[in-house]
């Protein structure tokens, strides 16, 4: 194996900027413009929680890693310490996923799913950057067809996905890496919001001691730290 190229240190640092500044500004535009969207999305998942109900998460490739992610922030814990939330990763089971696959085709390996564990007050939420994917699409149908709620995180447009969830999340992103990044910005948020509407006495109580700690922080430096920092 021959040497690898190095590239200028310059080049590299300019692809450093350019890939924090298009983070930022996706983050930015998206939240600016989503609060709402994000709130309701929070507010979807825990009515169905409360209702006893579950979620069903699904991608592909990385969005399939983002899915597993966000049930596991269910299934265990996000913040706090609470009881466990159901909610399924349909790209987890190899074997499932390669039994589907092989019997019924790649574009039906959610669909299926969705109709074997899929119940009415059920969510199923998909991640995809393109929102083209077919296999996403037809999860959607079936999961309509189930009369399960539907959320949608999507980037590009959102594609043929937005014609069937119209209040999809949408990254303003073309960049499959920008739009993933925002993505799980938004997941870690939902988390967040909905473990406050269903534990609030967590939530209050890690508040009171955060505060807690920064006062006792504030309290413990010297008295004389202001001054000393104004004496010429």
């Amino acid at each position: 194996m021959g040497s690898i190229a190095k590239a200028p240190s310059k080049f590299l640092t300019e692809i450093l900027k350019a890939s924090v500044a298009e983070n930022t500004q996706a983050t930015r535009e998206f939240f600016q413009n989503n609060k709402t969207g994000v709130l309701r999305a929070a507010d979807l998942i825990s009515n169905a929680l409360l209702a006893r109900k579950k979620l069903l998460i699904c991608g592909n490739g990385g969005s399939a890693a983002d899915s597993q992610h966000m049930a596991a922030e269910f299934v265990g814990t996000f913040s706090h310490y609470r009881p466990g939330l159901p909610a399924i990763a349909l790209c987890s089971d190899s074997a499932t996923i390669t039994a589907l696959g092989n019997d019924f085709g790649f574009d039906r390996i959610f669909a299926r799913q969705v109709e074997a564990h899929g119940l009415p007050g059920d969510v199923l939420i998909v991640l995809t950057t393109s929102g083209n994917s077919r296999n996403i699409l037809l999860a959607v149908k079936k999961a309509m067809k189930r009369r399960m709620a539907v959320l949608a995180l999507a980037g590009k447009g959102g594609g043929a996905l937005r014609k069937l969830v119209p209040d999809t999340l949408l990254v303003p992103s073309m960049s499959t890496p920008r739009i993933q990044e925002v993505q799980i910005l938004i997941i870690h948020t939902v988390c967040a919001l909905v473990e406050a509407r269903l534990f609030p006495e967590l939530s209050v109580s890690s508040a009171s001691a955060s505060f807690a700690g920064q006062e006792a922080k504030r309290r413990s430096k010297p008295a004389n730290t202001l001054g000393s920092k104004n004496k010429n």
